[in-house]
């Protein structure tokens, strides 16, 4: 991911450096990544891997001393999932459609075939997709990733050998306890597994669907392989169906995480008459107090709205009017009215910076603004370049969403772009965030290993030319009223990016995706709620267990 998101910032003209050696060897890096056979997962000598995947790993944030440094760095599980391989996807096919690089056709055949593997099969006939593969467990399909899994299922064993190799060592005590916090969060994350479907995957694909669209010419194969399995009608009742309704008087709709609400309190305050906003799974209460018992189950019972989630469905949702703008009976008044509340949600997210100051809540799974800017900004992007006569043809609805989305995002967005960047004496630019920001050497002195710089510093360049960059040609031009420090943040970032990022000792880490809990701060049970019960309906005292619906 970090190296699709560090070519998209090499695609800007009028730069003084040449990026295109760059370009295709990060090219050729990131397509040796993507797996071209498929094989179970067979411990200890063979990971599970599926043709078409772009691999990601899943790593734990320990920090600290070296030996916490080295342990977050080395003890990688290969994760295989829908998700990150239709990030990568898109990000080649923009690529490509810009000509920075040329992308093999059989690259995006391939992870096309993979991404529909994934399409729910609890849900057949419909477009819902899962983050990962499922496996039928009596009559009820659940996700299982095998090499995660797997790696919880033997984390004692191993942990245990490994602290039997250094018993006597200087670091016995240090790594008896790292390892001992470890293989407890992995007997708690057997319980997040299982996991239904989500609107995140799913709108994702749709967003894929339109890029294939666009370049259909240049893909035709992967676009009618896509547009062959996939039926965008079937998903629009869903949506509405397991959308957050604050102000209705359903409790199927009008239930959600304490921390979604927590979050978004001061904007609910605002809101006037009703409010449909997406959510993260596509599973309500009453579901999950069936399915839950069959390894189908939302994380701690309870939906809840990502706002990273809800830019990914209004992307989706805006690649689709685009498409069907000589008919548009699909996008109906509820629907509609989604996709207005959807953008006044982020960009009150962003105006309130609330973003930024508790993204744990709001952005629940993405703990990273800069990305978070990043998918607001490729809505916008999208409906500010399309020509005039489509621009003519856009409902209202999309109009005033391009309008307040434009504003944010060059406005506060964009601000906080600036404000974040690190200049060095020379003039190097570039950003970072936490990963690898908390480590110190054997004394305890603070010692920061800039894990993410490279991938933030990519998200961020991203940023600034989604938002203030319009197609030229088959390439790219900055728009006329950029403020200068935007475009020599973005010329100095690029040249950064261009000088190191290929380098033996740069690091590609990044924390693009992660579980919705991150330490004490952020679990659900901290958070006040009104509305409790356990799965079979009855009421819970004031201890409510892990087992629980929990909700505001």
């Amino acid at each position: 991911m970090a190296a699709a998101l560090v070519m998209a910032a090499l695609a800007v003209t009028a730069a003084a450096v040449d990026y295109t050696d760059t370009a295709q060897r990060l090219l050729g890096k990131l397509t040796a990544e993507q797996f071209t056979d498929t094989s179970d997962f067979r411990p200890p000598e063979q990971w599970q891997h599926q043709q078409g995947i772009f691999q990601s790993d899943v790593l734990f944030n320990l920090h600290g001393k070296p030996l916490a440094n080295h342990l977050r760095r080395s003890f990688v599980t290969p994760d295989i999932n829908a998700f990150v391989t239709i990030w990568v996807t898109q990000a080649l096919l923009e690529l490509h459609s810009l000509g920075v690089v040329q992308v093999d056709s059989t690259v995006v055949e391939n992870a096309v075939d993979a991404v529909l593997t994934f399409k729910d099969k609890n849900h057949p006939g419909t477009m819902i997709q899962t983050f990962w593969p499922e496996k039928l467990v009596g009559d009820v399909y659940n996700c299982h990733p095998q090499n995660i899994i797997g790696v919880c299922n033997d984390a004692e064993r191993l942990s245990k050998l490994v602290l039997d190799i250094l018993q006597g060592t200087d670091e016995y005590k240090n790594l008896q306890a790292l390892l001992g916090g470890v293989v407890e969060a992995m007997e708690s994350f057997k319980m997040v597994f299982p996991i239904p479907a989500d609107f995140d995957d799913t709108f994702c694909n749709l967003g894929l669907g339109g890029v294939l669209a666009r370049e259909q010419d240049n893909f035709p194969k992967a676009y009618a392989s896509w547009l062959a399995s996939n039926n965008p009608d079937t998903l629009w009742d869903t949506l509405l169906q397991y959308s957050y309704q604050p102000f209705s008087s359903d409790p199927s709709v009008n239930i959600i995480d304490p921390r979604t609400y927590f979050f978004m309190r001061e904007f609910l305050q605002t809101a006037e008459g009703s409010l449909i906003l997406p959510t993260t799974w596509v599973q309500s209460i009453d579901e999950n107090r069936k399915l839950a018992q069959k390894g189908v189950t939302i994380p701690f019972n309870i939906n809840n709205v990502d706002a990273s989630v809800s830019a990914n469905v209004l992307y989706g949702l805006t690649s689709h009017i685009l498409e069907t703008l000589h008919d548009l009976s699909w996008f109906n008044s509820d629907l509609q009215q989604l996709y207005r509340n959807t953008t006044n949600y982020i960009a009150w997210t962003l105006e309130s910076n609330m973003f930024a100051e508790r993204p744990d809540l709001g952005l629940m799974y993405y703990p990273d603004p800069y990305a978070y800017i990043w998918f607001t900004a490729r809505t916008a992007r999208l409906l500010n370049t399309q020509d005039e006569d489509t621009q003519a043809k856009l409902p209202p609805v999309v109009k005033d969403a391009q309008r307040t989305l434009t504003a944010v995002l060059r406005g506060p967005a964009t601000i906080f772009v600036i404000n974040n960047a690190h200049i060095s004496f020379s003039g190097d630019v570039w950003w970072e965030q936490w990963l690898g920001a908390a480590d110190t050497d054997e004394l305890g002195v603070p010692q920061s290993h800039h894990d993410d710089r490279m991938f933030t510093t990519g998200a961020a360049l991203n940023n600034l030319l989604e938002i203030w960059t319009l197609p030229h040609g088959s390439n790219l031009t900055w728009a006329a009223d950029t403020p200068p420090d935007v475009t020599t943040l973005a010329m100095r970032g690029g040249a950064f990016i261009n000088a190191t990022v290929l380098a033996n000792d740069t690091l590609l880490y990044n924390a693009f995706f992660s579980g919705s809990v991150k330490g004490r701060a952020d679990i659900i049970y901290a958070f006040p709620a009104n509305f409790m019960q356990f799965l079979n309906g009855t009421e819970v005292g004031p201890d409510p267990g892990p087992n629980d619906i929990v909700a505001c």
